[in-house]
């Protein structure tokens, strides 16, 4: 696992993965943040998006989470880049 691996790191770089869960989405997502020790996740539902131009995702980190609006994936992408800039 690669961004496990980057993530267990001593000076490790802010480590984003990405979710897509057909079930349990909210508790599979948190399992993964914590034993991947990563700083943030960003989960979806597996079945909304593939082949759609337009997503709905949860970003869960150690201290929160933010659920997205429905919008382009491209807007998502400027939205998850915000919270980044909020984390780090």
């Amino acid at each position: 696992d690669i961004l496990a691996t980057i993530a267990g790191q001593k000076s490790k770089p802010f480590c984003v993965g990405f979710a897509a869960e057909t079930e349990n989405l909210e508790s599979n997502a948190l399992k993964k943040l914590k034993n991947k020790k990563i700083d943030l996740i960003v989960a979806n539902h597996a079945t909304e998006t593939f082949n759609n131009d337009e997503a709905s995702v949860k970003a869960y980190w150690h201290n929160g989470d933010r659920a997205l609006k429905p919008n382009k994936k491209e807007k998502i992408a400027r939205e998850l880049i915000l919270i980044i800039k909020e984390l780090i």
